[in-house]
């Protein structure tokens, strides 16, 4: 008996880069039903907006209820604990190419505050993006926003470009006497959320490609959940 040939797929079959639609209706569709459906609230909306380099962003709007982590996000109540109030947001960002759109990234923001108080905590941000070439993060990952002092901007987002100046800011205070100078740009570590270290010796077994809706979708869910569960957890103990 012969051995048998490993068949290589043709191109055609093979998984696809990235998420690319025609319109991004075709996205944004079944992502606003589960998030209305995780919820439970019907008045969720897209808003979208313009932006640089071919790319349009489609933002949860619906509400005057608002949150800061360095742009301002309209946010639904994700729950309620006792007077204590969680709150979600969420966007995607799209790239134009060729008559068709590319699905860039999608991120969930999780904030604790008052309903009318804009400067709520930033508090957990979850992203999946279109891995580039030679980027070594996990895909997809959690963010950390950083704590300060009771003084602190809540809700400030440190990014790349930002944090050196944000926390020398803070260290020439006295509100960064509990602020850890060794770990300046915590929130830009990402902490891998899908990793296979326990099954493979691969070192890139923390990203997973963001190409398929469904798949895309059970991830919407699963990180909304467990946020739930997490969060009861935290305050319930």
């Amino acid at each position: 008996m012969g051995k048998r040939r490993t068949r290589i797929l043709p191109s055609s079959q093979s998984p696809p880069a990235a998420i690319i639609v025609e319109r991004p209706t075709s996205v944004t569709t079944p992502v606003l039903r589960v998030i209305r459906e995780l919820l439970r609230d019907n008045s969720i909306q897209f808003e979208e907006t313009e932006l640089a380099n071919n790319e349009v962003k489609f933002a949860l709007s619906g509400t005057s209820i608002k949150g800061t982590a360095r742009d301002k996000y309209s946010v639904f109540l994700l729950l309620q604990i006792g007077e204590e109030l969680f709150w979600l947001g969420s966007y995607l960002i799209f790239k134009r190419e060729l008559g068709v759109y590319r699905l860039l990234g999608i991120s969930l923001i999780i904030f604790k505050g008052e309903a009318l108080d804009e400067r709520k905590t930033a508090l957990l941000r979850a992203e999946w993006d279109n891995q580039e070439p030679e980027i070594i993060h996990a895909q997809p990952h959690w963010h950390v926003y950083p704590r300060f002092p009771e003084k602190e901007e809540a809700g400030a987002e440190p990014t790349d470009d930002m944090d050196a100046e944000y926390i020398n800011l803070l260290l020439e205070t006295d509100e960064s006497e509990d602020y850890d100078s060794e770990w300046p740009t915590s929130s830009n570590f990402h902490y891998a959320m899908a990793s296979r270290w326990h099954t493979t010796t691969d070192m890139n077994a923390h990203q997973e490609k963001l190409n398929n809706l469904d798949n895309l979708l059970t991830w919407i869910r699963g990180c909304v959940s467990y946020c739930n569960g997490q969060i009861r957890y935290l305050f319930n103990s």
